[in-house]
């Protein structure tokens, strides 16, 4: 089940939820840095990244809904999705980002 949701880790234009993409923005927060990506569709991903490696990530569709939430097993428990998310939310209000109405048990759990 991992593997579904680490797509959202990779590299630009290496995920296979989004189309072409290009870089959004960047910028650090302490020692994380955070980097968003929106492809041609207007899907917008965001990852989390912590010494050159992608560890938590966020993907919106181009509703503005958030279809997937990921973080890597080793960074749990830390809350960095739920912190991405809403600081992705602050960053475009007019976006209207959102939680998905079809979230897994997990999902729910952790909103």
């Amino acid at each position: 089940m991992d593997k579904y949701y680490e797509e959202i880790l990779k590299p630009m234009n290496a995920c296979d939820y989004t189309g072409v993409e290009q870089m959004d923005s960047m910028e650090m927060i302490g020692e994380y840095a955070v980097v968003s990506y929106k492809d041609h569709m207007g899907n917008f991903r965001a990852n989390l990244v912590l010494d050159g490696k992608p560890v938590s990530g966020v993907l919106f569709s181009h509703t503005g809904e958030c279809s997937r939430r990921y973080t890597k097993e080793e960074f749990r428990g830390q809350r960095l999705s739920k912190q991405l998310f809403a600081y992705m939310q602050w960053k475009f209000p007019k976006m209207n980002l959102r939680h998905s109405q079809n979230m897994t048990e997990a999902g729910r759990a952790s909103v």
